[in-house]
């Protein structure tokens, strides 16, 4: 028998100390879908922090058959975000280290994943996806003392809007 439902987390946004559950559900032969919601509510040394919580469902498109083997999917995100004092990798976003944010993105996007059976009950996965998103957000002159400097600002962004390395409990 097919499974019908799972419990997931994401252990790269674990390593990156984000709380995450999501759960995926199947819909038919050939497609499920999976909600994971993810949420940081620290603030590091130095008044770091990348406080958000993100929710990215995403229909799925199975190869074979549901939670075994090549998927393709859509989904769309939504953040409520805080961050402030971040180093961004490559050199990205620098206004990140000596400016605070505060607002939030929607978006769309599109990506490939593979799922492994490791027993009855636990599966492995990856995916990593591309698309869009528009961010809405206030920025602040500095992350500890909050003077604002820019109100209802925008940007779009094109890229990479999700990666996962997953562990998976098939409940049924």
């Amino acid at each position: 028998m097919l499974p019908v439902f799972a419990l997931k987390t994401n252990l790269l946004y674990d390593a990156l100390t984000n709380i995450n559950l999501g759960f995926e559900v199947r819909l038919g032969s050939s497609l499920t879908l999976d909600v994971p919601v993810n949420y940081n509510p620290w603030v590091f040394s130095d008044n770091m922090r990348i406080n958000h919580i993100l929710i990215q469902p995403e229909l799925r498109y199975w190869i074979a058959e549901p939670f075994n083997g090549h998927y393709f999917g859509f989904h769309g995100h939504f953040a409520h975000y805080n961050t402030g004092k971040v180093t961004a990798p490559f050199g990205l976003w620098k206004e990140w280290q000596t400016n605070r944010y505060q607002g939030d993105l929607f978006g769309l996007g599109f990506s490939y994943g593979y799922q492994w059976i490791l027993s009855k009950r636990w599966n492995i996965e990856t995916t990593l996806g591309f698309g869009y998103f528009h961010a809405k957000y206030d920025r602040f002159d500095c992350p500890t003392c909050g003077d604002l400097t820019g109100t209802a600002l925008t940007n779009n962004y094109f890229g990479p809007t999700k990666a996962g390395i997953s562990l998976i409990y098939i409940i049924n």
